[in-house]
């Protein structure tokens, strides 16, 4: 039984039949790779935002750090305290902040012949969060949404760095759930998280949402949004990776005479 085990082991590395692989991803830079993406209540403006935005495009004050520079449509603001859009950071992100009324950023995605699904995403944010208002959940083939990333708030100072070396005693930290459990609380530097979506089907559905009215701070950007899985063998390959595995097996004992 051994000597199987490690004859299908030795199958499975030489033909490389189930591997990781990227099933879809967005950086809001280029076209991304999804079935569909839907933006519900977008809006780039001084008091709300909830769409894709960069320093060149953002018209809300609170979001970009123009603390030594201007930023497209914000002027130069030398006493500027609010914003994680500094100048190193020059991509387009999706930027969400006070969102009036629920919000949504939702994809498609075709997940056929995949399994092990995981998604890895950067979220950065800025100022005081006064309360939870923004998650992301997923769904299956149309089954009940499950919400596997949650941005909370707490009580815990943090501190905040502006491009001109300014340090800022934020009085409530952006807490993070992953999966339910304590995460790295998000700072003004973009960081990476990876909720695990459990189950395999045809269509997954991921669904970000901001969900009130919460403002005075500098917003929250998430970029570089990747789904990932592992490839599911088709039954041929299985019969191959078995065929193969006791062509091996056949061979040592051969050897062993």
């Amino acid at each position: 039984m051994t000597k199987m085990r490690y004859a299908m082991l030795v199958a499975l590395l030489a033909i490389g039949s189930v591997h990781a692989d990227v099933i879809g991803s967005d950086n809001f830079d280029d076209a991304g790779t999804y079935v569909n993406r839907t933006i519900t209540g977008g809006n780039n403006s001084a008091n709300i935002t909830f769409n894709i935005v960069s320093r060149a495009n953002v018209n809300n004050a609170a979001m970009i750090d123009t603390s030594v520079a201007a930023g497209g449509n914000i002027a130069y603001n030398a006493s500027d305290t609010l914003g994680f859009l500094g100048t190193n950071k020059t991509d387009n992100v999706f930027g969400m902040y006070r969102a009036g009324a629920a919000k949504t950023l939702v994809y498609t995605f075709n997940i056929s012949n995949y399994t092990n699904l995981n998604v890895a995403m950067d979220w950065a944010i800025s100022g005081d969060i006064a309360d939870k208002n923004t998650s992301m959940s997923y769904s299956i083939d149309g089954a009940a949404a499950t919400t596997v990333f949650d941005i909370g708030t707490s009580g815990a100072n943090w501190n905040e760095t502006m491009d001109n070396g300014t340090v800022l005693d934020r009085n409530r930290r952006g807490t993070v759930l992953v999966n339910g459990v304590s995460a790295t609380s998000l700072t003004d530097e973009f960081q990476t998280y990876n909720p695990v979506l459990d189950g395999s089907g045809s269509v997954l559905t991921l669904t970000f949402i901001m969900n009130d009215t919460v403002g005075g701070y500098g917003g929250i950007g998430l970029d570089n949004l990747v789904l990932n899985g592992t490839v599911i063998p088709e039954p041929a390959t299985l019969g191959l990776i078995a065929a193969f595995g006791g062509g091996i097996l056949f061979i040592r004992r051969l050897l062993q005479i």
